[in-house]
């Protein structure tokens, strides 16, 4: 491990430096050091900011640990970053449901929600975040057709059915 530390420090480039760092955060995964597995993935997103992968692994971890701000913190940063409506509304579906079910903020799930409908109508995990928040509002005709609507990629990519845990997954659409 600090042999790896020390070729991060001594690397040419960021990029280069990045890869150490993810060696060693896979390394301390391996072991079960989340946290340690954390702070070489933040290292790494430091040497290599805009890759979006690091920062995708960085928020993993966080979420992992329980940081759920943190997570939502990062997303709404890589959000400013993303190219394309679909890669930006995948996001914004993303920090929905993160403020939905573990932050308890259904201003800001709303609202993140609402941006990843106008980015992309089908995104599933805004369907399921307004859906969610129709049925706890008591608006149930919307409630159900945003639920069905976030159903439905579920069935698609299933071919046409629902195996394994995605039927629990779809039981339990209406409910945190």
């Amino acid at each position: 491990l600090s042999a790896m530390d020390e070729l991060a420090d001594k690397a040419a480039t960021p990029q280069a430096r990045a890869e150490q760092y993810l060696r060693a955060a896979a390394m301390l995964e391996a072991g079960g050091d989340v946290s340690g597995a954390l702070h070489r993935y933040k290292l790494a997103a430091d040497a290599s900011p805009n890759d979006p992968t690091i920062t995708r692994k960085v928020r993993q971890k966080y979420q992992e640990l329980g940081n759920y701000a943190a997570a939502a913190q990062l997303i709404e940063e890589e959000l400013e970053r993303a190219q394309g409506a679909h890669a930006r509304g995948k996001l914004a579906g993303e920090m929905a449901l993160l403020f939905h079910r573990h932050l308890d903020d259904e201003a800001r799930a709303s609202s993140s929600a609402q941006l990843a409908l106008h980015l992309d109508p089908t995104n599933p995990e805004a369907l399921r975040v307004v859906g969610r928040l129709a049925y706890s509002d008591g608006r149930f005709t919307e409630a159900a057709k945003r639920l069905a609507a976030a159903r439905r990629p579920l069935l698609i990519a299933g071919g046409g059915g629902v195996s394994g845990g995605a039927g629990a997954r779809l039981v339990g659409l209406g409910r945190r």
